[in-house]
């Protein structure tokens, strides 16, 4: 069992209701964590630009830690390019600044994949991924006020 003292804490993550986002649920759930979790089949359509908005206006500010684990679409069609961004990417984007912005400190946690830096046989999932992994490695290590 792990001690990562987080007991308190409050945790906001997105796709939280099954697969990875599940276990890490639990596993903070364990460490006595607070969790929010976010996810179509919990009745958050994350893809839904005004859920996300309303995710922003009353969740972000409450919390102490943001996981962004929505994503897939690894066999979209070229037709679902742009839901694949949007699934992967822009609803990360938009979680993630808004808590930058809200939030005097805290932490992000990204859950992405090896397609984001490796060839992969599907081009809009690729794309989506490596997005995701270059905005996150872009905001590592920068000072806040050189990001809001």
């Amino acid at each position: 069992m792990w001690n990562l003292n987080l007991k308190g804490k409050k945790a906001l993550i997105t796709g939280g209701s099954k697969g990875i986002g599940l276990s890490i649920k639990k596993e903070l759930e364990k460490e006595g964590v607070i969790v929010y979790s976010f996810s179509r089949s919990e009745g958050y359509d994350l893809m839904d630009e005004a859920v996300r908005q309303e995710i922003i206006s009353n969740w972000i500010k409450k919390v102490d830690i943001l996981i962004n684990n929505v994503g897939g679409m690894g066999r979209c069609k070229e037709n679902e390019y742009d839901d694949c961004m949007i699934k992967n990417y822009t609803i990360m984007k938009d979680l993630t600044l808004a808590f930058i912005k809200k939030r005097k400190e805290g932490r992000v946690i990204t859950i992405s994949s090896v397609f984001g830096k490796e060839k992969g046989e599907n081009p809009g999932f690729v794309a989506s991924k490596a997005a995701q992994i270059g905005f996150m490695k872009s905001l590592a290590g920068r000072d806040r006020k050189s990001v809001v």
